[in-house]
Protein backbone atom coordinates (compact mmCIF):
# COMPACT_ATOMS: atom_id res chain seq x y z
CA UNK A 1 0.00 0.00 0.00
CA UNK A 2 1.45 3.48 -0.74
CA UNK A 3 2.49 5.30 2.01
CA UNK A 4 0.83 8.72 1.19
CA UNK A 5 -2.54 6.54 1.10
CA UNK A 6 -1.85 5.41 3.94
CA UNK A 7 -1.77 8.57 5.84
CA UNK A 8 -4.57 9.51 3.89
CA UNK A 9 -6.61 7.06 5.83
CA UNK A 10 -4.79 7.61 9.08
CA UNK A 11 -6.09 11.64 8.73
CA UNK A 12 -9.58 10.29 7.52
CA UNK A 13 -9.42 8.09 11.09
CA UNK A 14 -8.17 10.80 13.14
CA UNK A 15 -11.23 13.33 11.73
CA UNK A 16 -13.74 10.70 12.67
CA UNK A 17 -12.45 10.42 15.70
CA UNK A 18 -12.87 14.37 16.28
CA UNK A 19 -16.59 14.19 15.28
CA UNK A 20 -16.76 11.28 17.96
CA UNK A 21 -15.21 12.89 20.89
CA UNK A 22 -17.46 16.17 19.65
CA UNK A 23 -20.13 14.19 19.76
CA UNK A 24 -19.77 12.75 22.93
CA UNK A 25 -19.63 16.43 24.55
CA UNK A 26 -23.38 16.69 22.66
CA UNK A 27 -21.55 19.21 20.39
CA UNK A 28 -20.60 18.52 17.03
CA UNK A 29 -18.56 21.09 15.76
CA UNK A 30 -18.10 19.91 12.05
CA UNK A 31 -19.25 16.69 9.83
CA UNK A 32 -19.10 16.09 6.44
CA UNK A 33 -19.55 12.50 5.98
CA UNK A 34 -19.18 10.67 2.60
CA UNK A 35 -15.93 11.69 2.27
CA UNK A 36 -13.94 10.11 -0.85
CA UNK A 37 -10.68 9.98 -2.03
CA UNK A 38 -10.20 12.03 -5.47
CA UNK A 39 -7.50 13.24 -7.82
CA UNK A 40 -7.89 15.96 -10.07
CA UNK A 41 -7.18 15.47 -13.69
CA UNK A 42 -8.09 18.95 -14.78
CA UNK A 43 -8.80 22.77 -12.96
CA UNK A 44 -10.62 24.24 -15.15
CA UNK A 45 -12.35 21.45 -16.31
CA UNK A 46 -12.08 20.57 -20.03
CA UNK A 47 -15.74 20.23 -19.93
CA UNK A 48 -17.17 23.29 -17.92
CA UNK A 49 -14.49 26.12 -18.74
CA UNK A 50 -14.82 27.47 -15.03
CA UNK A 51 -12.55 27.68 -12.17
CA UNK A 52 -15.12 26.85 -10.06
CA UNK A 53 -14.97 23.30 -11.73
CA UNK A 54 -12.06 20.54 -11.81
CA UNK A 55 -11.99 17.49 -13.67
CA UNK A 56 -11.54 14.27 -10.86
CA UNK A 57 -11.04 10.47 -10.71
CA UNK A 58 -12.58 8.99 -7.94
CA UNK A 59 -9.94 6.31 -6.19
CA UNK A 60 -12.21 4.84 -3.75
CA UNK A 61 -13.05 1.69 -5.35
CA UNK A 62 -15.82 0.30 -2.92
CA UNK A 63 -18.21 3.60 -3.30
CA UNK A 64 -16.93 3.42 -7.26
CA UNK A 65 -18.39 -0.37 -7.59
CA UNK A 66 -21.28 0.13 -5.14
CA UNK A 67 -22.68 2.73 -7.40
CA UNK A 68 -21.68 1.47 -11.03
CA UNK A 69 -19.43 4.50 -11.17
CA UNK A 70 -15.53 3.80 -13.59
CA UNK A 71 -12.27 4.06 -11.74
CA UNK A 72 -10.74 5.51 -15.45
CA UNK A 73 -13.85 8.12 -16.39
CA UNK A 74 -13.61 11.61 -14.85
CA UNK A 75 -16.39 13.38 -13.13
CA UNK A 76 -16.89 17.14 -12.44
CA UNK A 77 -16.58 18.83 -9.20
CA UNK A 78 -17.13 21.67 -8.07
CA UNK A 79 -13.98 23.52 -6.19
CA UNK A 80 -15.33 26.86 -4.46
CA UNK A 81 -11.98 27.84 -3.21
CA UNK A 82 -10.56 27.59 -6.74
CA UNK A 83 -7.05 26.37 -6.44
CA UNK A 84 -6.67 27.27 -2.77
CA UNK A 85 -2.94 27.98 -2.92
CA UNK A 86 -2.38 24.97 -5.44
CA UNK A 87 -3.89 22.44 -3.14
CA UNK A 88 -6.53 21.78 -6.16
CA UNK A 89 -4.34 21.60 -9.30
CA UNK A 90 -3.90 19.03 -11.38
CA UNK A 91 -2.43 15.30 -10.18
CA UNK A 92 -3.31 17.02 -6.82
CA UNK A 93 -5.47 14.12 -4.09
CA UNK A 94 -8.19 16.07 -3.04
CA UNK A 95 -11.39 14.90 -0.40
CA UNK A 96 -14.76 14.81 -2.20
CA UNK A 97 -18.53 14.12 -0.94
CA UNK A 98 -21.39 13.48 -3.39
CA UNK A 99 -23.07 16.56 -4.57
CA UNK A 100 -26.67 16.54 -3.26
CA UNK A 101 -27.86 19.91 -5.28
CA UNK A 102 -29.98 18.10 -8.49
CA UNK A 103 -29.59 21.30 -10.50
CA UNK A 104 -26.14 21.15 -10.24
CA UNK A 105 -23.91 20.07 -13.46
CA UNK A 106 -21.23 18.43 -11.17
CA UNK A 107 -21.45 15.32 -9.60
CA UNK A 108 -19.12 16.02 -6.49
CA UNK A 109 -17.85 18.91 -4.57
CA UNK A 110 -14.47 19.64 -3.05
CA UNK A 111 -14.41 19.33 0.27
CA UNK A 112 -10.53 18.70 2.03
CA UNK A 113 -7.23 19.23 -0.07
CA UNK A 114 -4.46 17.14 0.68
CA UNK A 115 -1.06 19.08 1.49
CA UNK A 116 1.88 16.52 1.77
CA UNK A 117 5.11 18.09 3.12
CA UNK A 118 8.85 15.75 3.44
CA UNK A 119 9.15 17.58 6.81
CA UNK A 120 5.71 17.34 8.21
CA UNK A 121 3.86 14.61 6.07
CA UNK A 122 0.49 14.42 4.60
CA UNK A 123 -2.38 16.95 6.39
CA UNK A 124 -5.97 17.51 5.38
CA UNK A 125 -6.74 21.39 4.64
CA UNK A 126 -10.38 22.60 4.67
CA UNK A 127 -11.13 24.00 1.51
CA UNK A 128 -14.97 24.35 1.07
CA UNK A 129 -15.36 28.12 2.53
CA UNK A 130 -18.32 28.19 4.70
CA UNK A 131 -16.90 25.15 6.65
CA UNK A 132 -15.21 27.72 8.91
CA UNK A 133 -18.27 29.47 9.24
CA UNK A 134 -20.08 26.53 10.51
CA UNK A 135 -17.90 25.94 13.27
CA UNK A 136 -17.58 29.13 14.31
CA UNK A 137 -21.23 28.99 14.56
CA UNK A 138 -21.17 26.57 16.36
CA UNK A 139 -18.57 27.71 19.01
CA UNK A 140 -20.56 30.69 19.54
CA UNK A 141 -24.00 28.60 20.05
CA UNK A 142 -22.31 26.48 22.20
CA UNK A 143 -19.68 27.79 24.27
Amino acid sequence: MNFIYLQLIINKLVFNLLVIMTSINKHVLFNQPNLLLASVVNRPSKVLKTPYVADIIILDEKYVTENGLSLIETYLCHTPSLGCGGLIEKTKNIMVYPNTNSKSQTKFVCYLGIYDDINIGCQLVGVYPTSAEKIVEQCLLHP
